[in-house]
């Protein structure tokens, strides 16, 4: 089956995400003869790899693995199989092992993956999952622009074939547990490592074995994506014999297209368009003749595009070297904020209600806490971290449930609003109640179960009481006044040793700050001076300590968002200028950190040297380009509006339109329902797609969190189209009047 671009996306075989460009050569036999047979397995699959042999302009001819024993070796440059039994080793026939030989002796290309046992690549023990284990470059190809030595990519926990190097058969890609992001950290020695791709000479042609599955490496959600299509294109080239190689690149011409900023922009802002690609190129813009490009950086062109209109705009970009040229169109929307902003806001709640997070269609049943990252096929699942009886985790119910109460406000949708109060009616089941608990009235941390986590514990008095703000039920009342008065007995002088607490020595924002934010809040809801009189006091010694210990802290970015939150609060309620100063102080740090996009860089103490474990950063050091949503630039947007809405100061609405214009331009778009519409935790904002550390094996890179993350950005949208506080306007208590 001869594959051209038409024919391909029209298959049943699974394109990738990444769109084929179209090229026109400057030469016809350089077409004809620089050709790939593809070994597709007799079962329903994806052949991810097929577009990257259509970028570099590769004619693809589709084999079903039957037929592999009839392939002439003169008809292909290059023969590549995709493993047809993975997880299961691939085992090749007496007759397969002929058809390879051939190719070999015939100066051709020959790649196999996951196989146990193909010539020259013996396997040194039993198949094994990488657990946090990742690929790293060993050693890069020897043409330009080919992926660098060090960098990485994760491949989700795949089932691997240790292999071992021979004289015959060296590792170009390694596999080991590794320190760093993009690129490996030299200094940290790799732990268990294995062969990733071994590279070897036969007969007259080169071959290439992987230890896992690397073809499908869109369908299993590989990340980051980028490096993988730089990985195998460069697979691809090596692959192929010196002559075939050089007439390939002589036509192909890389180039990634982008606008800046990217996706949607408000109108009238302006806009530049930015193009990656080789030296010697010419750039050109259809409808746009005279567009004058200047290098930014080397291999990084831009043009002007000016302010635009509103409307939805198609950019078509014509790159030509010579007779060669290739094509590229990138879209972007052009709306007003809170056009956008509601966009985004309906793009996921129509995520809970299709993900599978939302446990029965009318709320009653809660939402799961996440949608897991992938497993090795790429499937995701709804539930969460140590839950026990029941995928429900308090805290997200509630930030749920006002989520989807207050988008029923913001589209009068009746159906909605009873969602969200059927959420907040379910979370009262994990209250506990029972007559001879030591901590009656908080709530089960997880499922029905769990320590009393001050963080949650404070989600779920403030979860309550902001439901009965909203709902007017005297229940949610009743229950988040309970709750709080638990709390001001439990927690009044620290966390006890049931809480848990990550860090007992330092009682950080994060937890001890959430929980001073709840008895503000409960101020502010019942008006009772006591929640006050405990707060402040606790909250300036916070504001004294914490400058001692932020650097020392997992995530100090983490840290100064969450702080905002009961920094604001008590600049809404006393007239006492530490906490409005402090607010500001925590601010400024943030704005330190954000980037032109928006994003806000991590900056912590970890993961430093460690490569797995729980609760762990999403960097490897503070250079790296990640953001983090799940718990920093979500509670930021979210924050940013309340300390506004809290001071007046413009300040904070200025940073709010920042991290939220932000958070709209990475939203998912994605035929996988269980993302679509949806947020993940780790945003790598230079290759920009999601990505981070993997060290973190309970909340990854890629979970998508119901409470944490998606429902707080949509509160802060919500919050932002009602031109609502979120907390109870009260007269400020001057200075002296409150302890």
């Amino acid at each position: 089956m001869k594959v051209t671009r038409r024919t391909f996306l029209s298959t049943g075989v699974g394109a990738a995400v990444a769109a084929i460009p179209s090229y026109r050569f400057g030469s016809a036999a350089a077409l004809s003869t620089t050709r790939v047979s593809l070994v597709i397995p007799d079962r329903p699959h994806s052949a991810d790899v097929a577009t990257i042999f259509e970028e570099l302009g590769l004619t693809v001819d589709l084999v079903p693995e039957s037929a592999m024993g009839k392939l002439p070796p003169a008809h292909s440059s290059l023969l590549w199989i995709i493993s047809p039994t993975y997880p299961d080793p691939t085992e090749f026939s007496a007759a397969d092992l002929s058809v390879f030989q051939k190719f070999l002796e015939a100066g051709k290309g020959v790649f196999v993956e996951f196989a146990s046992n193909f010539p020259g690549a013996p396997a040194a023990a039993p198949i094994h999952r990488a657990d946090v284990a990742r690929l790293f470059v060993a050693e890069a190809a020897s043409f330009s622009d080919a992926l660098p030595e060090g960098t990485i990519l994760d491949p989700h926990d795949a089932v691997c074939l240790p292999y071992e190097e021979t004289s015959a058969a060296r590792a170009i890609v390694k596999i080991a547990k590794i320190a760093g992001v993009e690129k490996i950290d030299a200094t940290i020695p790799p732990k268990n490592l294995i062969p990733g791709v071994l590279l070897g000479e036969r007969g007259q042609g080169r071959f290439a074995v992987a230890a896992t599955s690397i073809s499908e490496f869109t369908r299993r959600q590989y990340a980051p994506q980028v490096h993988w299509r730089l990985l195998l294109r460069d697979l691809a080239l090596t692959l192929l014999s010196d002559g075939d190689r050089a007439r390939v690149l002589e036509n192909y011409i890389p180039l990634q297209v982008h606008t800046e900023p990217r996706r949607w922009v408000p109108p009238n802002e302006p806009v530049r368009l930015v193009a990656k690609t080789s030296a010697g190129v010419t750039l050109s813009l259809a409808a746009q003749a005279n567009s004058a490009w200047k290098e930014a950086a080397p291999g990084t062109y831009e043009t002007q595009l000016g302010a635009l209109a509103p409307g939805q705009r198609r950019f078509n970009l014509r790159a030509t070297r010579g007779e060669a040229g290739r094509s590229s169109a990138v879209d972007l929307r052009v709306d007003d904020r809170k056009t956008a902003y509601r966009r985004a806001l309906n793009n996921n709640m129509r995520w809970f209600e299709e993900s599978g997070v939302l446990l029965r269609p009318d709320g009653s049943l809660g939402v799961a806490e996440w949608i897991s990252g992938p497993d090795i096929e790429g499937n995701r699942i709804p539930f969460g971290k140590r839950q026990g009886y029941s995928p429900e985790r308090a805290d997200c119910v509630f930030e749920s449930a006002l989520a989807f109460w207050l988008y029923g406000k913001v589209g009068a949708s009746d159906r909605h609003l009873a969602i969200g109060r059927n959420m907040l009616t379910n979370v009262m089941d994990f209250q506990r109640l029972s007559a001879n608990d030591e901590y009656y009235g908080l709530w089960y941390t997880r499922g029905r179960e769990g320590p009393i986590f001050q963080d949650d514990e404070a989600w779920a008095v403030v979860g309550s009481l902001a439901g009965y703000r909203y709902t007017l039920q005297p229940m949610f009342l009743h229950r988040g006044r309970l709750a709080a008065d638990t709390a001001a007995k439990v927690f009044a002088n620290g966390a006890p040793r049931d809480a848990e607490t990550a860090d007992p020595t330092h009682l950080r924002p994060s937890d001890r700050g959430q929980i001073i934010a709840a008895w503000l809040y409960a101020y502010g809801i019942t008006g009772e001076q006591s929640f006050l009189n405990q707060a402040l006091p606790a909250l300036r010694d916070l504001i004294k300590a914490f400058p001692d210990f932020a650097a020392r802290v997992p995530a100090h970015t983490t840290e100064s968002t969450r702080f905002l939150l009961p920094l604001a609060l008590a600049a809404a309620y006393s007239t006492d200028v530490a906490f409005s100063t402090a607010l500001r102080e925590q601010t400024e740090y943030l704005v330190s950190r954000m980037v032109p996009c928006g994003a806000i860089q991590e900056q912590g103490a970890y993961t430093g040297s460690k490569v797995q474990g729980g609760d762990l950063s999403l960097i490897h050091d503070s250079s790296e380009p990640i953001s983090d949503q799940l718990y920093t630039t979500s509670f930021a947007a979210m924050n940013f509006w309340i300390a506004y809405k809290a001071t007046g100061d413009t300040f904070y609405l200025d940073n709010f339109y920042r991290v939220m214009d932000f958070l709209v331009r990475i939203q998912i778009e994605s035929s996988d329902h269980t993302i679509n519409g949806g947020w993940m935790r780790g945003f790598d904002y230079a290759l920009w797609e999601y990505y981070g550390s993997n060290a973190d094996q309970s909340w990854t890179a890629y979970c998508l969190e119901t409470g944490w993350c998606n429902a707080i950005i949509d509160i802060a949208i919500e919050l932002y189209l009602l031109d609502d506080s979120f907390f109870e306007v009260r007269p400020p208590i001057p200075t002296g009047m409150a302890r």
